[in-house]
């Protein structure tokens, strides 16, 4: 049994850690956007 709470954690780690990718890249994007907003005419 503790083998599968092990896996389950890891997955919940996981899950973070592409949560808070998908927020940084969500960031990176609308950054960009704004920067390429600076040079239409």
């Amino acid at each position: 049994m503790e083998s599968v709470s092990a896996a389950a954690q890891e997955q919940s780690a996981a899950a973070e850690e592409i949560a808070s990718a998908s927020e940084a890249l969500s960031q990176l994007a609308h950054s960009l956007q704004n920067a390429v907003g600076e040079f239409k005419v």
